[in-house]
């Protein structure tokens, strides 16, 4: 359930039990390379075929409208 908060205050509050504490570095794992790390983070394509579906819909449009006003022409 989620809390709702008075203010920004009392929800800082909150974690005054758990800001102070040290913070955990495991004992059985290397730390992983900052390479590796950022690649979980590195952007996909989750919409693959957008970008082609845009250029089509661009050209298309860019020869109806130079169709439409010859002068446009460079």
């Amino acid at each position: 359930m989620k809390k709702i908060y008075k203010d920004e205050l009392s929800r800082m509050r909150s974690y005054d039990d758990i800001i102070d504490l040290p913070h955990h570095v495991s004992h059985k794992r290397n730390p992983m390379p900052i390479a590796d790390r950022a690649a979980q983070f590195a952007p996909f394509a989750a919409l693959t075929g957008y970008n082609e579906a845009i250029d089509k819909t661009v050209e298309k449009n860019l020869v109806k409208m130079l169709a439409d006003n010859p002068a446009c022409e460079d």
